[in-house]
């Protein structure tokens, strides 16, 4: 399958559903072997996206291509592209085994051949012992492996994956997200996955491609869109931060400071590369902020500001601590370790907010 991989470009698909438009002339190259997941809020077109190139529904304009070949009037069961839908879609009168032979059965191939490709897929996906079980015999994780063999059984050049682990439980879900990963790569076969779900796509994917009524924002690795957001929506959609709406005005001593909206009284520090004047967006994320006791000095190389502890908040992995500045609140973050917890203000006493320049976002408002 490695050897079989192809590449996929969509160029200027448009797709409209009546008065709304679904898709806007979007462009997309994905690598033979990658990993690219499509992410973004119900409605920005990500599922009509993955559609249009399974061939499930026919783009209004604009042209999809795999491996070079132009799939314009290609049927779906000729497209070699294998599809794992978000409610799986097992039938529900055939066993595993039947189910992951459905797709070999109607490519018409001799029984010992889809014999041999049925055991391999089980295997792959650790699901060779439940072949004569049915559907309703099984979990939701053991269901959404045997969709999984019965898409890679035919040996597509590209998967889709549509939305496949949203009816798994959590810690399920994080499970079976790194073993699709691992399959993927170890099959080094083009994969499409569609998510709502920004953990899960930074989690498979090589790439992201962030898209937003019917458009790609950006298209990067995990760690540049987390870092290095190409605007507001991005920085917004990926990951928590603080946000500070207000007016660039000058300090005292000449630079420039955020005026919040939030209390006027106040003047936060905002990066050398912020506009000089008008209104804009800040925001810091919240690990980027180190909490110091009391109202000490900033740190040599560091900005930030005085404030009030005001509430802690553990959430498993991490403890949020809340805090008042005037009439604005911000929070950071630190792993949840007996220590940290220990070493943070009561509620009401003095704290110090830091954060380097470098880790502040500036945006127009």
């Amino acid at each position: 399958m490695a050897e079989a991989a192809s590449g996929l470009e969509a160029i200027q698909v448009s797709k409209r559903f009546g008065a709304t438009q679904a898709l806007g002339g979007v462009s997309l190259s994905i690598q033979a072997g990658e990993f690219m997941a499509l992410l973004g809020p119900s409605g920005c077109g990500k599922t009509t996206l993955l559609r249009c190139i399974a061939g499930l529904i026919d783009p209004d304009g604009g042209d999809i291509r795999l491996g070079g070949r132009a799939l314009k009037g290609v049927q779906p069961w000729h497209r070699d592209i294998g599809v794992v839908f978000q409610n799986y879609a097992l039938f529900p009168h055939m066993n595993v085994a039947e189910n992951v032979a459905f797709g070999l059965k109607m490519r018409r191939m001799k029984p010992a051949e889809i014999k041999a490709k049925v055991e391999r897929a089980l295997a792959l996906v650790r699901m060779e012992s439940f072949a004569a079980r049915f559907p309703s015999q099984l979990s939701g994780g053991q269901q959404q492996r045997v969709a999984l063999a019965r898409a890679i059984a035919i040996e597509p050049v590209l998967l889709l994956l549509d939305e496949p682990m949203a009816a798994l439980d959590a810690k399920l879900r994080g499970a079976m997200q790194l073993e699709v990963r691992e399959l993927q790569s170890r099959l080094g076969i083009t994969t499409v996955l569609v998510t709502h779900d920004q953990d899960e796509a930074m989690t498979m994917s090589d790439r992201i491609a962030i898209m937003s009524e019917g458009r790609i924002e950006q298209v990067a690795a995990p760690a540049e869109l987390y870092l290095k957001p190409a605007n507001r929506f991005v920085a917004d959609f990926i990951g928590r931060s603080n946000q500070i709406v207000g007016n660039i005005v000058a300090a005292a001593d000449g630079s420039l400071a955020l005026q919040p909206d939030a209390d006027a009284a106040l003047r936060l520090p905002v990066p050398s590369t912020a506009p000089r004047q008008g209104r804009v967006l800040l925001m810091v994320r919240p690990e980027a902020i180190e909490i110091l006791s009391g109202a000490v000095g900033v740190p040599a190389g560091m900005v930030g500001v005085q404030a009030i502890a005001a509430d802690r908040i553990m959430t498993g992995d991490r403890i949020s601590l809340y805090c008042q500045l005037g009439g604005l609140s911000l929070y950071g973050t630190l792993p949840s370790q007996a220590e940290k917890l220990a070493a943070l203000p009561e509620k009401g006493a003095p704290v110090t907010l830091a954060w380097r320049e470098s880790d502040a976002m500036v945006f127009a408002a």
